[in-house]
């Protein structure tokens, strides 16, 4: 099975021991980025048919191991956890890290940066189905602004029997 990575603060692994699962949970998503986080949701659930609870949030996971002596994992001074997990992939909704931003930040994924200059306002629709793109790697490695995707995933939960390692550390 694929290895892959997560990380969690030392509190939220504690409460993922006693439930015998990891799940994202809606307190600890900023409330500007709930909506994307529900699209997100929705996405996991048509393209994965994994069902989500309202309250639930998706579990974000990592393809390579992160490097920890980078800052940014969690706020400086949280301790944390980094878990090594062992998934099926057709549990894992893959997406592109950079191109997730334009949905985070409720934008329009252009087909080129010339094309902006063209169309300056969109349908929610239109909107919502550019975001579409960052699931689609082809596109976006053969798209002239984009360039080589570097791959996240989410997955509706982790059971704590598929943490191969857990590794602590102080966020920097």
């Amino acid at each position: 099975m694929p290895i892959y990575w997560t990380i969690q603060t030392e509190q939220k692994w504690t409460l993922a021991l006693q439930k015998g699962v990891l799940i994202g949970e809606r307190g600890a998503v900023w409330p500007e980025f709930l909506a994307p986080y529900n699209w997100m949701k929705e996405q996991i659930y048509r393209r994965l048919s994994l069902p989500m609870t309202e309250e639930q949030q998706p579990v974000w996971l990592w393809t390579e191991r992160p490097d920890l002596r980078r800052s940014g994992h969690l706020e400086r001074g949280t301790r944390g956890v980094l878990l090594k997990v062992e998934l099926e992939a057709n549990k894992i909704l893959f997406s592109d890290f950079q191109a997730w931003h334009i949905v985070l930040m409720n934008d329009f994924l252009q087909e080129s940066v010339d094309a902006r200059e063209h169309v300056t306002t969109w349908t929610e629709c239109e909107k919502r189905r550019s975001w579409e793109r960052i699931f689609d790697f082809d596109w976006l490695r053969n798209h002239p602004d984009w360039g080589e995707p570097t791959v996240q995933g989410v997955t509706p939960y982790i059971a704590t029997a598929d943490v191969m390692h857990v590794q602590p550390f102080t966020a920097k």
